[in-house]
C-alpha cells in the first residue's frame, strides 16, 4: 500500500522507490517542525507548485525541493541571532546617563542649563535618565522652579498650564493661573486684584483628572499661598455657593497649599455632584452624569500696599516686561482720542455742521493715531 501524501514514481524499481521515500519523508518531516512559523505558507506553497509540474514526480525535482527547505531554514536561524544580538545592543538608561556625564562632567554646569528650561522641559527631562532626576533632586533652584519648595523672594507666580486640559472642550483638565495679577498684560493697571490667584478642576463624571504625584507635591503659588476658597458650576448653569450645609468651601495650610490639597477637596465636591438635580439633562452624558468645574480662589498675604507697588515697580523695570507696558499705554491713549473724537461728533451734530471722518479729526487737533 503506498503511504499518504507521497507520490507514486514511474521507476517500479524497489531501490528507486525507497530512496524516493525517504526524500518524501524528509520533505515533510521539515514541514511538520515548521508548523508554527511563519515559514509555513511559504513551504506549503512549494510543496503544490512542485506538485503540480509535470516533473514533480522525478527524483531531481525532490532533490531540489529538500535543498530550499534547508536554505529556508538557515534562513530562519539568521533571522533569529541578528534579531537575539539587535536586542542585546539596545541602550538602556544607565547607558544614556553615563553619556550625559561625560558631556556633562560638572553637575553645577547641567544644573544651569537645566535653569534655563521652561517647566514643561523640566518636567521631560525627569523622565530621561537617572541624571537628570539626580540633578533636579539635588539643586534647591531647580525645586523652587518646579514649585516643589518654598521661594518667599520669588515674584508672584503660579505653575500655569498642567495639562491635559482642554477647558473650552469641557475635558479632563486642570489649570491654576493669576487672575488679573502681575502675570496679565496690564499688570500695572490692575494693582487691586494682584495678589489673587484661581485654580480650575474640569471633569465629567464625578472623577477629578489623574496627576502624578510629582505635580501632587507642587505648591499652586509662588510664594506659597495659605488659604484658598472653592465654588462649584454644574453644566454651566449654575454657580453653587459652597457656604452652607457644613460642607467644606475653604484650605487652609500654613507651611502653603499644594496641588494635592485641592485635588482631595476637588475629588470630594465632584463626587457630590455627581448628579446635580438642578442642571439641564440635555446637557448630562451618555452615563447621566454631568460637566463639573471646581474654581478655587486664593490670595497672597501681603504686609502692605507698599509690598504690592513694589512688585509692580519690580515689573515695570523688567525688560521682558516692556513691551506689555508700552501696548496697555498705547491702548490708553487710543481709548482718550476716540473719547475726543466722539464728542466732537455729537458737537458737530447738534450745531449742524459736516461731521469730520476720525482722519480729518486727528488732522485738526495734530495727533496722530497710534500704530497698535
Amino acid at each position: 500500500m503506498a503511504r499518504p501524501n507521497t507520490i507514486a514514481p514511474k521507476d517500479n524499481s524497489d531501490e528507486h522507490e525507497e530512496e524516493l521515500h525517504r526524500v518524501l519523508d524528509r520533505v515533510l518531516s521539515h514541514r511538520d517542525a515548521m508548523r508554527d512559523s511563519a515559514s509555513r505558507p511559504m513551504l506549503d506553497r512549494t510543496i503544490q507548485s512542485r506538485r503540480r509540474a509535470r516533473s514533480h514526480t522525478t527524483m531531481e525535482r525532490l532533490k531540489e525541493l529538500l535543498v530550499d527547505l534547508d536554505s529556508l531554514q538557515h534562513l530562519r536561524e539568521q533571522g533569529r541571532k541578528r534579531l537575539v544580538a539587535a536586542v542585546k545592543t539596545v541602550p538602556t538608561t544607565n547607558c544614556a546617563s553615563e553619556a550625559i556625564s561625560a558631556v556633562f562632567p560638572f553637575p553645577e554646569l547641567l544644573e544651569a542649563i537645566l535653569l534655563h528650561l521652561p517647566m514643561s522641559d523640566l518636567f521631560r527631562s525627569e523622565d530621561t535618565c537617572k541624571t537628570f532626576r539626580d540633578t533636579i533632586a539635588a539643586s534647591l533652584a531647580l525645586r523652587q522652579r518646579l514649585f516643589r519648595e518654598s521661594n518667599v523672594n520669588m515674584r508672584y507666580r503660579t505653575p500655569g498650564y498642567l495639562g491635559p486640559c482642554d477647558l473650552d472642550r469641557r475635558q479632563h483638565g486642570y489649570q491654576i493661573h493669576l487672575a488679573n495679577g502681575v502675570e496679565g498684560s496690564h499688570a500695572s493697571r490692575n494693582r487691586s486684584n494682584l495678589s489673587c490667584f484661581t485654580a480650575r478642576f474640569n471633569t465629567v463624571g464625578g472623577t477629578p483628572p489623574e496627576l502624578r504625584d510629582r505635580v501632587m507635591d507642587m505648591f499652586v503659588s509662588q510664594p506659597p499661598v495659605t488659604l484658598v476658597h472653592s465654588s462649584l458650576a454644574c453644566c454651566d448653569t449654575q454657580e453653587h455657593d459652597l457656604s452652607g450645609g457644613g460642607r467644606a468651601t475653604s484650605i487652609e495650610r500654613t507651611d502653603g497649599l499644594r496641588i494635592r490639597d485641592l485635588y482631595v477637596l476637588a475629588a470630594l465636591l465632584f463626587h457630590e455632584h455627581r448628579s446635580c438635580p438642578q442642571a439641564d439633562r440635555e446637557l448630562h452624558d451618555w452615563n447621566g452624569d454631568i460637566d463639573n468645574t471646581i474654581t478655587f480662589r486664593g490670595y497672597f498675604k501681603q504686609s502692605d500696599s507698599a509690598a504690592a507697588r513694589d512688585v509692580v515697580e519690580r515689573y515695570e523695570s523688567d525688560p521682558a516686561w516692556r513691551p506689555h507696558i508700552e501696548y496697555a499705554a498705547k491702548c490708553q491713549e487710543m481709548d482718550a482720542r476716540l473719547d475726543a473724537y466722539i464728542a466732537g461728533k455729537l458737537s458737530a451734530q447738534e450745531n449742524g455742521e459736516i461731521m469730520p471722518t476720525f482722519e480729518e479729526f486727528e488732522a485738526r487737533s495734530g495727533g496722530q493715531t497710534p500704530d497698535l
